[in-house]
Parts: structure tokens; C-alpha cells; sequence
């Protein structure tokens, strides 16, 4: 309890001072207090280390860029409380996402190849991939790009390009079979359809 009612009376120099005109120590003193009252809360969420510490830093940084100009320590701790958990929530989110992402064969495959192997492996089929990706009609490589390498949702898709959302889908859907296909051509042992 003195620690929250330490940190939250650190914080509040926020309300004073902008963040990055205070002593370097005095940012790592209230860095320091920040992670570690909400340290234990995120990783309760997460239960992955680097993943808590990316969350804190990424909290951290709108903590102290929308820092509120007037409040008590009970709002503060409410208000940290509410970023913290729109944070943790939002990279979730983004980290399943990014996990969809690799639905495909191909990666669930990767898997087994062991050690330096599968770097070499690896490096040798992102070459592939990329070559391919470049030789697809354009309107799939623009799809692909928009979707996972600009982390756009079908509906996002669908609007910026003035098609339907499932017309989007369907579109991507053609494009991954066509990348799976040349892959699967070049590497016979990938093909899950076995």
C-alpha cells in the first residue's frame, strides 16, 4: 500500500513537470516504481516476460503523454489502472492477430526442421516467398501487403480498395493457395494435404 501511495505522489509530478524536462533520475525513479506495481498485474495477463516489459513500456509512454492535468491519487490509480488494462488488452490483441497471420502450412511445417537447419530453411523460404510475392498479380501482392505487412483488417481492406469484405477474403484466400502452391512445387515435403 505505501508503494501505490509512493508511486501515485511520483506520478503526480507529471501534473508539474513534463516528463522528459526532469532529471534522468527522477524518470528512472518513477519508471522504476511504475513497473514494478504493475509488473505482477500484466504478467498475471500475459504470463510471458518480454511480452510484460513491452506492455509497460508501451503504457508507460501514454502514461506520461495523456497524463491527466487534474486529478487525485484515488483518479490517478483508477485512470493507470484503465491504461494499463487497454494496453495489455490492445496488445493481445495485436499478438493473436499477428498469429493468425501465420495460418498457413508452411510455418506449422517449419516447426519440425530442428536447429541450424530450420534458420537455413527458414531464411531460404522467406526468400522464396518474397520472389513469389513480387511475381503475383498485382492485385494479390497489393492484398497480401495490406493485410500483413500493414496488419489491415478484411473490412479496412475492403473499404480502402471499394470492394466487398468478402470479396476481400475470397481475393486473399486465391493469393495464399497461389504462394502455398509454387512453395509446395519447390518444397514437396511442406504439403499438408497429404
Amino acid at each position: 500500500m505505501k508503494e501505490t501511495v509512493f508511486m501515485v505522489e511520483k506520478l503526480l509530478l507529471l501534473q508539474i513537470h513534463d516528463f522528459k524536462s526532469m532529471e534522468t533520475e527522477t524518470q528512472g525513479e518513477i519508471y522504476a516504481q511504475y513497473y514494478h506495481l504493475f509488473y505482477t498485474q500484466i504478467f498475471y495477463m500475459t504470463r510471458e516476460h518480454f511480452m510484460t516489459e513491452d506492455i509497460i513500456q508501451e503504457s508507460f509512454l501514454r502514461v506520461i503523454k495523456y497524463f491527466p492535468k487534474v486529478c487525485d491519487s484515488e483518479k490517478l490509480k483508477a485512470w493507470l489502472k484503465t491504461v494499463i488494462k487497454n494496453t495489455t488488452l490492445n496488445y493481445l490483441k495485436k499478438e493473436k492477430r499477428a498469429r493468425e497471420c501465420i495460418e498457413n502450412d508452411i510455418l506449422d511445417h517449419i516447426a519440425i526442421i530442428e536447429g541450424v537447419e530450420r534458420e537455413f530453411e527458414l531464411k531460404a523460404m522467406i526468400e522464396v516467398v518474397e520472389k513469389y510475392l513480387i511475381e503475383l498479380k498485382p492485385e494479390y501482392r497489393q492484398l497480401i501487403e495490406l493485410r500483413w505487412k500493414e496488419e489491415m483488417s478484411h473490412k479496412d481492406i475492403a473499404n480502402m480498395l471499394g470492394i466487398s469484405e468478402q470479396k476481400a477474403k475470397y481475393t486473399l484466400c486465391r493469393a495464399r493457395k497461389s504462394i502455398k502452391k509454387r512453395v509446395v512445387k519447390e518444397w514437396p515435403f511442406f504439403n499438408s494435404s497429404k
